[in-house]
C-alpha cells in the first residue's frame, strides 16, 4: 500500500518501523480512553532512543509519568519496536493494527489499536522542515479504535477509546529547535486535525508551520493560511517553564477553533508539557467539538543558553552526519544532555 506525492513515496509496511539511515526516529502514541465504570483518562507513549510514558487522570486532574533514557537505539524488527520489555508492534495478520505493552512500577498496560482511516500524509508531501537544521518525514494515523486494560496495584480496569499515532524520521539537529507547539485534534464531525509551529533557537520567528486535515470521506486538506494565537499561559511552579493553556486557531472561511487544556499541570519535565485538551468552534461553517493532545517544547530559558545552542549546532550536526546512524547511541546520549540543561534549571 502506498501514498504518492510530488516529491516522495511513503509506504506501509516499509515506513512503519526502523529507517537505518535516519538520524532521528520516533513512534508517538496518544489516546483518550474510558473505563467500564465511566472514568476518563489520557495515555501517552513515546518510543525513540528513550521511552516516555504518561497517564492523565481527567477526574482527579493529575498526571503520573516516567521517562527512561538509555543512550542507545531501540531494538527494532520488521514489525515492532522494543525497550526493556515494553513494545509497540504490528498485530499479526492485521494491517494498521498495533499491540502496545507497557509495564513499570506505575502500572501494567495492554492496548490494541486498530486504525479506522488510511494515513494522513502530513504537509501533503510527507516532508516538513524540522526547525533550523534538517527535515523530517511524517505521517499520522489520526483515528484508531482502542481496546485494552490497565492495572494499578491489584486493581484492573478495561478500557476503550480513540488513539492517534505519529511517525517521524529524518535528518535534523535538535540544537536547531528552540521550541514548538503541536496539537492533535479529533473532532465531532469525524475529521482530525494536526497543527504545529516550530521555532528556531534565539530567533523568535516560525521556522515551519503545518496544518493538515484528515477529512471524513473526502480528500485530505492542507491549509497554509492560518494563525495560532496563545490566549493564556501557565508557569510551572516546580520548574519555572511557561506554557500555553489556551489557544485560538483561525483560517479564514475554513476554521475557527479554541483549544483549552483539561488542566494546567501536565508538565512531564522541565521544558516538556504533554497533555489532554478539549476543542470547540467552527469548521466549514458548522459547529464542532472534540478532544485533543497538546505538546509544548520550551528548551531554552535564557538568551545565553539559546546562543550557546546555536553556536554548537553546526559542528554537532556535521559530526552526526559523519558518524552515521550506527554510532548515534553515544551521540544521542550527548544530545539528551543539551547545553541548556546546565545553563538553566535542572530537570525534575
Amino acid at each position: 500500500m502506498f501514498w504518492i506525492s510530488k516529491k516522495t513515496v511513503i509506504g506501509i509496511p516499509g515506513d512503519e518501523w526502523a529507517h537505518r539511515d535516519a538520524l532521528h526516529e520516533w513512534w508517538y502514541v496518544n489516546s483518550h480512553v474510558i473505563t467500564a465504570s465511566g472514568k476518563s483518562y489520557g495515555i501517552y507513549l513515546f518510543f525513540s532512543d528513550y521511552l516516555i510514558f504518561s497517564f492523565t487522570d481527567k477526574q482527579a486532574r493529575k498526571i503520573i509519568s516516567k521517562e527512561k533514557i538509555t543512550g542507545k537505539r531501540l531494538r527494532t524488527t520488521s514489525s515492532g519496536v522494543y525497550m526493556d520489555g515494553n513494545y509497540m508492534r504490528k498485530k499479526s495478520g492485521s494491517e494498521l493494527t498495533y499491540e502496545i505493552h507497557y509495564e513499570s512500577e506505575l502500572m501494567l498496560l495492554n492496548m490494541t489499536l486498530t486504525s479506522e482511516k488510511q494515513p494522513l500524509i502530513v504537509n501533503k508531501t510527507g516532508l516538513i522542515k524540522e526547525g533550523a537544521l534538517g527535515t523530517s518525514w511524517y505521517y499520522s494515523l489520526t483515528k484508531l479504535k482502542v481496546r485494552g486494560n490497565f492495572s494499578i496495584g491489584s486493581s484492573t480496569e478495561s478500557i476503550e477509546g480513540m488513539a492517534w499515532i505519529d511517525r517521524q524520521w529524518g535528518s535534523w539537529e535538535d540544537l536547531g529547535i528552540g521550541s514548538w507547539i503541536w496539537h492533535s485534534l479529533q473532532l465531532s464531525n469525524g475529521c482530525e486535525i494536526l497543527v504545529t509551529e516550530i521555532y528556531p533557537p534565539f530567533l523568535k520567528r516560525v521556522a515551519s508551520k503545518v496544518l493538515s486535515i484528515k477529512m471524513n470521506g473526502l480528500p485530505d486538506r492542507y491549509i497554509s493560511d492560518f494563525t495560532i494565537r496563545t490566549l493564556s499561559r501557565w508557569t510551572s511552579p516546580g520548574t519555572g517553564s511557561s506554557y500555553g493553556s489556551k489557544w485560538r486557531i483561525e483560517s479564514p472561511g475554513i476554521l475557527d477553533l479554541t483549544i483549552k487544556v483539561d488542566f494546567e499541570n501536565q508538565e512531564l519535565h522541565k521544558g516538556l508539557w504533554q497533555g489532554t485538551s478539549t476543542v470547540a468552534g467552527k469548521f466549514d461553517g458548522g459547529d464542532v467539538s472534540g478532544v485533543g493532545y497538546a505538546e509544548q517544547i520550551e528548551k531554552a530559558t535564557s538568551k545565553l543558553s539559546e546562543l550557546v545552542s546555536i553556536s554548537l549546532a553546526p559542528g554537532h550536526y556535521l559530526m552526526q552526519n559523519l558518524l552515521g546512524r550506527a554510532n548515534l547511541g553515544v551521540m544521542d546520549l550527548a544530545e539528551r544532555l543539551e547545553p541548556w540543561k546546565f545553563l538553566s534549571a535542572s530537570r525534575t
